[in-house]
This record gives C-alpha cells, structure tokens and sequence, in this order.
C-alpha cells in the first residue's frame, strides 16, 4: 500500500518484483515450470516442433524435442518486434525458452492493475492510518534516493573502463576474479554455461565494457561449437539484448556485487556463485596453487575462508597474485577488475607477463 502512494516507490516495487519473479523461475526444472504455469492458472497451450512445422511453413529447422507455446500476440509484443516468435492467426508461437519474457510482462500488468485499485481504497482509511502510510513512503524515498546515488556512483565508475573482445584475453589471467575467471575458462572448455553462470559471467563483461555486439560475437563463437547458429539465435540472444536493456523492461542490468554473489542459491550442477564459499578445501587448494600463490599465501586465505570471509579471503587472492603488501577493499568482480588495472599500469610489462599462466 505504500509502494502505491509515490509512481517512483511504484515503479521501483513493481520492477523488483517482476525481477524476483524473473530469477526464480528460472531457477526452476521443466517441472517446476509446468507446475507454476498450471498454479496460477496461465492456461498457455503447448505445440510441439512437427505441429510448428506444418503450420508455420517458412520454418527450415527445428529439433524434434523443441516445445512452443500458443500465447495471445499482445503479450509477446517484444518477441515480436525482435522476431523471436512465429506469428498465426493472432497469436504468438514462443520457444520454451522464452516463455518468461510473457509472464513478466502478464505478471507487470497484474500489478499495475492491482496498484490502480489500491491507490483508489486509500480513501478508506484513517486518518492515522493515512498518516503512518505517508511517513513509511518518506522513509523509502530517502533510501531509494540513497541507493540510487550509490548504483550511480558505481555505473559511473564502470562507465570509465572500456574492454573490447579483441583485448579481452590479455585480461583474463591476472585481472578477472577466481568466480568470473573459473566461469570464463568453463565457457571456453565445454562451449555451453547454465542460465545462472551466463547471467554471472555476461554481467561481468558488460560491466568491464564490452557492447552488446561484442558480447553476442563471444557467446555466439563459443555455443556454435555445438549447436547451430539457429539455434543460438533462438535460444541465448535475447537474454543478452535484455540483460543490456535493449528489450523488455529496456533496464540493463546493474553491476553485481560480491554480496549478490556469495548470496545467490545454487541448485545442482551450477558452477556460479563465490568459489571461496561453494568449493571444497581440497579443489580450492588445488586452484590456488595453479595461481602460483605460496603455501603461506594459501594457509591465509584458507584461514579466511573458514571465518566465512568470502569478500576477504577474494582480497588476499588479489594480494598474492599481484604481488601486493596488503589486499585491497574488495566488494564486487568490477572491484578487483579495476584494481588489477590500476596495479598492471604501474609495473613493468614483462613484470606482468611473466606471471601470467591459465588457471
């Protein structure tokens, strides 16, 4: 009831929510999916490749186990206009994989409507009750106003550093974070990451700099070693266009922090998230030896990490790979990306060269 006193405070719950909702149901099986749908009653009927087929003839190809849903085309008006669906008789064939992108939009509008009716029951209350209402929506007012200043403090930060593809590589061993350098080098060995570690890892690269067209060349090379172009195009383009707000809400998404990072909830086979919380002693000891960081140097961060320091126990990484006294202030990848810049420009090139080796 708050939220629906001020259109700011409105706008902010309503995209909060619709990106709650975005995260966990992806985060879902195929099951849990279908049972959401059947919950709350989003009726959408399911067509098969072969139905798809014979009534959308200008289709080459389509995978036999491909899953389509029959949604009412103003729904999928962003799918469309990116011609992502296939269009007849008024409504919208959507690829399993983009079915989200309908719901939010169907689950925005629920809560537009249902902010409409309560802003006009308002009338019903009290005068104390009017009165504590408009105190609350103060208080959110400054702290949205406090937060706002600080996502902008950062975005202006990352605004500053420029990474293009063609330099990307020189980057990667001493300057991405062990979470994003683990992602990247499991992108490049298996060509394919999950939904989570594709939202981590693509985040990151847009944050250091990377434009749109730039990150699509880099999924787009590395998920065509096992599937086809079509196929990319259908399935993993659109999470990319959106997470750079050039569709859908057209919000990009902000930096992450490492407190997004240690707190996000894994399911099985993921490999996101903070490694100095999710990997085991003996994987972690084996990694950081790699890193050609000294026995001492491990015995500290592994000290750490018991303590359950993640953001710390990512500082004293930084600190032996870079060879520094103390570790810097750590509190997301952008940090330790800018960081690591910051350090590489003052020493000696072959200093920096030399040290270089893949995890």
């Amino acid at each position: 009831m708050v939220y629906c006193t001020d259109k700011t405070l409105e706008r902010w719950f309503i995209n909060r929510e619709t990106d709650w909702l975005f995260l966990k149901f992806q985060k879902q099986s195929n099951e849990g999916k279908e049972l959401f749908l059947k919950l709350n009653q989003l009726d959408y009927e399911s067509v098969n490749a072969n139905d798809m087929q014979n009534m959308c003839h200008n289709i080459v190809e389509y995978s036999p186990d491909e899953m389509f849903y029959k949604v009412y085309f103003k729904q999928a008006l962003d799918l469309i206009k990116l011609r992502e669906v296939q269009l007849h008789n008024g409504y919208a064939y959507v690829p399993k994989s983009l079915l989200v992108y309908c719901i939010i939009e169907r689950f925005k509008r629920f809560l537009e409507t249902v902010c409409i009716h309560t802003k006009r029951n308002m009338i019903l209350l009290n005068e104390q009750q009017r009165f504590v209402i408009t105190q609350v929506s103060k208080l959110l007012n400054n702290e949205n106003s406090t937060i706002r200043s600080i996502g902008n403090n950062l975005t202006e930060e990352t605004s500053a550093i420029k990474v293009t593809l063609s330099d990307l590589e020189k980057y990667t061993n001493k300057s991405f974070p062990l979470c994003m350098k683990f992602l990247y080098d499991t992108l490049k060995e298996n060509h394919h990451l999950k939904y989570g570690s594709r939202i981590q890892l693509g985040n990151f690269f847009k944050t250091i700099g990377l434009t749109l067209e730039e990150s699509l060349e880099l999924w787009k090379t590395e998920f065509t070693r096992k599937i086809t172009e079509t196929t990319f195009e259908k399935k993993y383009t659109y999470f990319l266009k959106h997470m750079y707000g050039t569709v859908g809400s057209k919000r990009p998404y902000q930096p992450a922090t490492c407190y997004n990072i240690i707190n996000v909830v894994l399911s099985a086979e993921e490999t996101h998230g903070c490694p100095f919380k999710t990997w085991d002693s003996l994987h972690m000891t084996r990694k950081l030896q790699q890193c050609r960081i000294p026995s001492c140097g491990i015995d500290d961060i592994e000290d750490v990490i018991n303590n359950m320091q993640y953001e710390k126990a990512c500082a004293k990484h930084f600190q032996f790979i870079h060879k520094q006294t103390n570790p810097p202030e750590i509190n997301s990848p952008f940090d330790y990306f800018k960081e690591s810049l910051m350090v590489l420009k003052q020493a000696p090139a072959n200093d920096i060269s030399s040290d270089e080796e893949d995890f």
